[in-house]
């Protein structure tokens, strides 16, 4: 039927522009077949291109929940310089093997102490030869009166200084 010289893809090639009343069955189920393959190939691609993304989302989301582990546990130690430690934290994490943040901050703070707030010194106790601070109202009462009596500027201005240490 087919001329020698003629090939199956010019035979697919006719039958692509005539209509579908006028072309085999299996023609027209070679193309379906074709173009689901084609859909196929391409939601395999989409899917390939949804999972690295969300690989990559989920990677950006762990490090951003370690970053603010780092940083709240720089904080509650104190850290004078909270960039630092997290850089070092960090650092100290990828080298060691367990993720035990609350044990290398303290390590770290042993090593390099100057990174973190010292603590508050401990306040020394009251002996017996150590006066207990005057009472401001009698201080104020006492700047009011002479103001009031003197009427100088000085003594006004005196009086108001102590006023506003008082309010």
């Amino acid at each position: 039927m087919n001329p020698p010289d003629c090939k199956p893809e010019d035979v697919l090639e006719k039958t692509a522009a005539a209509p579908d009343s006028l072309v085999p069955e299996s023609v027209l189920l070679g193309r379906r077949a074709r173009q689901a393959e084609k859909e196929l190939a391409q939601l395999k691609a989409e899917r390939d291109l949804l999972e690295g993304q969300k690989q990559t989302l989920a990677e950006q989301i762990s490090r951003l929940q370690l970053d603010q582990q780092l940083r709240q546990a720089a904080e509650a130690a104190g850290a004078v310089d909270g960039e630092t430690v997290c850089l070092l934290l960090r650092h100290r994490l990828a080298d060691a093997k367990s993720s035990d943040i609350p044990g290398l901050l303290a390590q770290l703070q042993q090593e390099k102490s100057w990174l973190f707030a010292a603590a508050p010194a401990a306040r020394p106790a009251r002996t017996a030869g150590v006066r207990s601070a005057a009472d401001g109202c009698g201080a104020l009462r006492q700047a009011a009166g002479k103001a009031e009596q003197t009427g100088r500027l000085n003594d006004v201005q005196e009086y108001l200084r102590l006023r506003r240490q008082f309010k």
